[in-house]
Order: structure tokens, then C-alpha cells, then sequence
């Protein structure tokens, strides 16, 4: 066998034990199930929030659960910014039996499911960061259906009720522009080089 073969055969084999035991790396930003299938409409579940507002460092208790009396099998849940961006906020602890903490960009940003066994009802704890992030919500994705034969059923775009931020007003804001933040810190230090310069002079 050669060396071509064994690395290929690895690659698949990861694919596959990381979409078993979890959502795959793939679906950080899209939130879309990584295998074949149908997106429903009218979803059978919800993300709800407890309570719904935060402050930095606050905790918050995220459930992801059937309305109705049917199952799920895999879930990927993110904070996210109101304004549209794709960068998950926050972290997750204390995942309910079959779900995990996942890295999506920064150690548990993302919670998601451990196996594909049956589930109601998960639960876990959503922690904010320190700085003022917004108004945000809980975005998810569900796999009702796992088929290997490409008949699974999901539905995407499943979201909380909003998460507003009533924290302190001085809390620092962040954004996920990183190109702004460098330009805004290299002209404000190129600015106090300028005005140290002058005041040697003076």
C-alpha cells in the first residue's frame, strides 16, 4: 500500500470519527451540516436563553430542544454579533449529556454534539467575555435525520431570541475588523512618536 493510499485512507477515517462524534471543523463558520441531505422548513426545535440580557462575565443558560415530540441527532450552537458577523462570542462550559464544547476560532466558542444518539433536550452554559459586545443571539444548526446514504434531514438558520447587553457603558467594545484595529493602533502610536519628536525640539 502506498504512502498516498495510507494518507488518504487517515484523512477519510477523521473525516468520518469527527462528524460521528461532532460537528465537522467546516461547519465554524457556515453552521451547515458537513454531509448530504435535505434542509426542512419550519423547524421542530428551538434555542432558547436564561436570562436574556448580559453583562461582561455574566453567565447564561442555552437550551437547544424538540418542540414537538420528535428527536434530534446533532446540533452546532454560536453567539454571535447581531451585525452579521460569523465570529462566535463567549464560551460554553458544562455541556449536557452527548453535547461538547467545540474550538471554533478560540477554546469553546462553539457547543455541539458528542454522539449521534437520540436527544430531546440539551443544555449548557454560555459565559461572556469581558467587553462589551452587543446585542447578541444564539445561532444553530440541527440534524433531526442521520443517513449515510445521503437522505439525512436538517434544518439551519435556527436562532434565539435576542441577548442584549445591559452591562456598564465604559465596558471596552470590540470588533472583529482586525485590519481597522492595526491601522487605528499604528496611527495613534505614530502620532505620540510625532509629538514626543516635536517636544524635544520645543
Amino acid at each position: 500500500m502506498g504512502v498516498f493510499t495510507v494518507l488518504l485512507l487517515s484523512a477519510v477515517i477523521a473525516t468520518v470519527s469527527c462528524r460521528s462524534n461532532g460537528p465537522p471543523s467546516d461547519a465554524c463558520t457556515s453552521l451547515t451540516p458537513g454531509h448530504p441531505g435535505s434542509s426542512g422548513t419550519n423547524p421542530p426545535f428551538e434555542v432558547t436563553i436564561s436570562p436574556a440580557t448580559y453583562g461582561p462575565g455574566d453567565t447564561i443558560t442555552v437550551t437547544f430542544a424538540a418542540t414537538g415530540a420528535t428527536n434530534f441527532r446533532g446540533i452546532i450552537v454560536q453567539a454571535r454579533s447581531k451585525s452579521g458577523s460569523t465570529i462566535p462570542v463567549g464560551t460554553f462550559s458544562s455541556p449536557s449529556t452527548g453535547t461538547q464544547t467545540l474550538m471554533c476560532t478560540t477554546d469553546d466558542s462553539t457547543w455541539g454534539h458528542a454522539d449521534r444518539n437520540d436527544k430531546t433536550m440539551a443544555t449548557a452554559t454560555w459565559t461572556a467575555p469581558m467587553s462589551n459586545e452587543g446585542d447578541l443571539a444564539f445561532y444553530a444548526s440541527v440534524v433531526q435525520e442521520y443517513s449515510s446514504g445521503g437522505s439525512s434531514v436538517f434544518y439551519t438558520g435556527l436562532m434565539s431570541e435576542d441577548l442584549v447587553y445591559d452591562g456598564p457603558t465604559d465596558a471596552p467594545m470590540t470588533t472583529d475588523n482586525s485590519g481597522s484595529v492595526r491601522a487605528s493602533l499604528l496611527i495613534t502610536m505614530v502620532t505620540l512618536f510625532t509629538i514626543a519628536i516635536i517636544g524635544r525640539f520645543l
